[in-house]
């Protein structure tokens, strides 16, 4: 009895908890695409039990009465899925006691995501570089130089500012200046 055929596989397992390392593992230079499984907290010992835990500091750190979070706010709290980690539950229930206006905090829906956290845009830097140069540029009004120029801005020479530009291929005439 058993199976004959053996078929060898490589398996990468990466556990995380935060979109930031879910998007790095989706980055990660694996052969084939990775399988995203997403695992609520379990009833009882996740969201609605830590939920409670986040909400008593807050009515002292606030300065509100508040007695804890609604049984509609646990199960709705309970129910989502929670992509990111515990504090992105922290905020959401942190807003929700900010809001509340009675003793039992509300979660509205509209609090809770309804997206899937998205990876980061990978650019390169040089594509940051500029991107950072024309962002300065704007602010200044494309002003180099100056008390208020980029230049003093980014912390470089104008000279080393206008030499990265041409490199960059970031052109002043857009910005109507002669600086």
């Amino acid at each position: 009895m058993g199976v004959s055929n053996c078929l060898a596989i490589a398996l990468a397992l990466v556990l995380a908890t935060s979109g930031a390392a879910i998007a790095r593992a989706a980055a990660a230079d694996y052969p084939s695409k990775p399988i995203r499984i997403v695992v609520p907290f379990p009833p009882g010992s996740g969201a609605d039990v830590r939920a409670r835990k986040i909400a008593e500091p807050l009515a002292k750190r606030l300065g509100k009465p508040l007695e804890g979070v609604s049984r509609r706010s646990m199960d709705r709290l309970s129910a989502y899925p929670w992509p990111g980690n515990i504090r992105e539950l922290q905020n959401v229930v942190e807003r929700a006691a900010i809001l509340a206006t009675g003793p039992l905090v509300e979660v509205p829906l509209d609090l809770l995501a309804t997206t899937e956290p998205r990876a980061p845009v990978l650019q390169t830097l040089e594509d940051r570089e500029r991107d950072h140069i024309l962002s300065v540029l704007k602010g200044t009004g494309g002003v180099i130089e100056g008390p208020r120029g980029a230049a003093g801005v980014l912390g470089l020479h104008p000279n080393t500012l206008r030499s990265r530009m041409k490199k960059l291929g970031i052109e002043r005439l857009r910005y109507g200046t002669s600086s």
